[in-house]
């Protein structure tokens, strides 16, 4: 979920190229409109203080019904994104993004909320505190051969794609933090950090689907997950290698764009 600003600004930005797009089409236009009697098409318009009616026959083709019709639309449109642009400048002046520390700093002392607390007070999750239990996983260190944009280590090459992707779009994250469950320990690939709805999420990465025991290791992890109420396509990402061992880094910045932005 997109930042509701940055959705709009966009919105409006892609409004105003077609603004421009239908004043250009608008240029030089036929006066008049068109009128449908029967099956015939006639063409009526003002000249020297009168009014002046072509019969344009029943071709759906002809050259000024199309143009008539397409300038009608094209006007129609402009009505419409002319109304929408006025309202989402509105929008863009009046809307303030919700964030509880603005709020707490907004207020009188007498009702100021230590910052530590004010992410709890609203039931959300603070940035600046979420990491302050992780503990890596220190298990086979040996397999960490693969160094990520942030210099940190990761055992495979998709592995890094993920976290590259993840530090170029500015989301903080922690890699292969350690969860007891049990007498169990967990270590989800990533954990990191929603900026936008201050929630914890997991991105696990299942690379070698085809070997059975692998299989059952992940399945046995995705049912761990659930339980400690991370829900597949809600706060917890799953991606998989495909045949030949690769992950097609598109897909992973598709995944950015539509789960944490």
């Amino acid at each position: 979920m997109q930042d509701i600003i940055g959705i709009i600004q966009h919105e409006k930005d892609l409004q105003k190229m077609h603004m421009a797009k239908l004043n250009l089409g608008l240029r030089g236009q036929r006066p008049g409109y068109l009128i449908k009697r029967r099956n015939s098409f006639i063409w009526r318009y003002m000249k020297d203080g009168k009014v002046e009616e072509v019969y344009l026959g029943t071709n759906e083709n002809d050259p000024i019904v199309r143009q008539l019709k397409e300038q009608r639309y094209m006007a129609e449109s402009k009505k419409i994104i002319e109304n929408n642009l006025v309202l989402m400048d509105g929008f863009l002046k009046k809307y303030k993004n919700y964030d509880p520390e603005t709020v707490s700093k907004g207020i009188s002392r007498a009702y100021e909320i230590p910052p530590e607390k004010v992410f709890e007070t609203m039931g959300l999750i603070s940035p600046n505190t979420w990491a302050k239990d992780f503990v890596a996983n220190d298990e086979y260190p040996e397999h960490l051969k693969h160094t990520t944009s942030r210099g940190e280590k990761v055992r495979s090459k998709s592995e890094v794609i993920i976290a590259n992707q993840l530090y170029l779009n500015g989301i903080d994250y922690r890699y292969e933090w350690k969860e007891w469950y049990g007498r169990n320990i967990i270590s989800p690939d990533f954990k990191l950090f929603h900026p936008v709805q201050h929630r914890l999420f997991l991105w696990e990465h299942l690379g070698m689907l085809l070997s059975l025991g692998y299989l059952d290791s992940a399945l046995w992890k995705l049912q761990r997950y659930y339980d400690c109420g991370f829900v597949l396509w809600d706060n917890l990402i799953v991606t998989f290698d495909d045949q030949d061992g690769n992950l097609d880094s598109r897909v992973v910045s598709k995944l950015i764009d539509l789960y944490l932005k």
